[in-house]
Protein backbone atom coordinates (compact mmCIF):
# COMPACT_ATOMS: atom_id res chain seq x y z
CA UNK A 1 0.00 0.00 0.00
CA UNK A 2 1.67 3.50 -0.75
CA UNK A 3 2.37 6.03 1.64
CA UNK A 4 -0.69 8.36 0.41
CA UNK A 5 -3.52 6.04 0.54
CA UNK A 6 -2.16 4.71 4.51
CA UNK A 7 -1.88 8.36 5.19
CA UNK A 8 -5.58 9.03 4.22
CA UNK A 9 -7.01 6.37 5.54
CA UNK A 10 -5.41 6.92 8.70
CA UNK A 11 -6.48 10.43 8.75
CA UNK A 12 -10.23 9.17 8.03
CA UNK A 13 -10.35 7.33 10.69
CA UNK A 14 -8.38 9.47 13.62
CA UNK A 15 -11.09 12.88 12.13
CA UNK A 16 -14.10 10.42 12.90
CA UNK A 17 -12.77 8.36 15.80
CA UNK A 18 -14.18 10.97 18.21
CA UNK A 19 -17.13 12.81 18.41
CA UNK A 20 -18.17 14.70 21.84
CA UNK A 21 -21.80 15.31 22.85
CA UNK A 22 -22.50 18.52 24.67
CA UNK A 23 -25.12 18.81 26.91
CA UNK A 24 -27.62 21.53 26.01
CA UNK A 25 -30.58 23.38 27.90
CA UNK A 26 -32.10 24.52 24.73
CA UNK A 27 -30.68 22.41 21.74
CA UNK A 28 -33.18 24.41 19.53
CA UNK A 29 -31.26 27.50 20.11
CA UNK A 30 -27.73 26.03 19.40
CA UNK A 31 -29.15 24.45 16.22
CA UNK A 32 -29.59 27.47 15.08
CA UNK A 33 -27.23 29.33 16.28
CA UNK A 34 -24.46 26.32 14.71
CA UNK A 35 -26.74 27.05 11.09
CA UNK A 36 -25.66 30.55 11.10
CA UNK A 37 -22.34 30.07 11.63
CA UNK A 38 -21.58 27.66 8.57
CA UNK A 39 -21.71 24.29 10.63
CA UNK A 40 -22.29 21.25 8.27
CA UNK A 41 -25.36 19.60 9.34
CA UNK A 42 -25.27 15.57 9.31
CA UNK A 43 -28.63 14.94 11.60
CA UNK A 44 -31.02 17.41 11.91
CA UNK A 45 -32.62 18.29 15.11
CA UNK A 46 -35.08 15.54 16.53
CA UNK A 47 -36.47 13.96 19.57
CA UNK A 48 -34.30 11.05 20.43
CA UNK A 49 -35.84 7.30 20.87
CA UNK A 50 -34.11 7.37 24.14
CA UNK A 51 -35.21 11.00 25.10
CA UNK A 52 -34.32 13.81 24.66
CA UNK A 53 -33.53 16.41 22.02
CA UNK A 54 -30.20 16.63 19.85
CA UNK A 55 -28.72 16.98 16.40
CA UNK A 56 -25.00 16.60 14.70
CA UNK A 57 -22.96 18.94 13.10
CA UNK A 58 -19.44 19.42 11.32
CA UNK A 59 -17.65 22.69 12.48
CA UNK A 60 -15.53 24.49 9.63
CA UNK A 61 -12.97 22.19 10.09
CA UNK A 62 -14.71 19.19 9.79
CA UNK A 63 -14.90 17.64 13.29
CA UNK A 64 -18.05 16.15 14.14
CA UNK A 65 -20.05 17.49 17.19
CA UNK A 66 -23.14 16.22 18.89
CA UNK A 67 -25.59 18.34 21.10
CA UNK A 68 -28.61 17.21 22.60
CA UNK A 69 -30.79 18.01 25.81
CA UNK A 70 -30.02 14.09 26.92
CA UNK A 71 -28.42 13.78 29.96
CA UNK A 72 -27.57 10.06 31.39
CA UNK A 73 -25.79 11.46 34.87
CA UNK A 74 -29.46 13.56 35.80
CA UNK A 75 -31.64 10.73 37.18
CA UNK A 76 -34.73 13.21 37.80
CA UNK A 77 -34.15 14.46 34.00
CA UNK A 78 -38.10 14.38 32.09
CA UNK A 79 -35.57 13.48 29.22
CA UNK A 80 -34.47 9.66 30.76
CA UNK A 81 -35.21 7.34 28.46
CA UNK A 82 -38.53 5.34 29.52
CA UNK A 83 -37.20 1.83 30.84
CA UNK A 84 -33.53 3.46 31.86
CA UNK A 85 -36.34 5.79 34.36
CA UNK A 86 -38.04 2.35 35.61
CA UNK A 87 -34.94 1.10 36.51
CA UNK A 88 -34.05 4.30 38.43
CA UNK A 89 -37.12 4.22 40.61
Amino acid sequence: ISRNITRHFLHLVIETAQSPYLIASNADAVYQRAKAVGAKIEIKIEVEDYGGRGFSCRDLEGHLWNFGTYDPWTPNSNDIAPPLKECLT
